[in-house]
């Protein structure tokens, strides 16, 4: 993924390896939070 594109998103100077592990953990939430609205359907 282009830094560009999510360098917005992010303090300046953040680190890559920060960036990806806070868009993991982010897609991680989003995940179980589409399954519980799932589950509830």
């Amino acid at each position: 993924m282009p830094k560009e594109r999510i360098s917005k998103y992010f303090s300046p100077g953040t680190p890559a390896k920060q960036m990806e592990d806070t868009i993991v953990k982010a897609l991680e939430l989003y995940r179980k939070r589409e399954r519980s609205k799932d589950r509830e359907r």
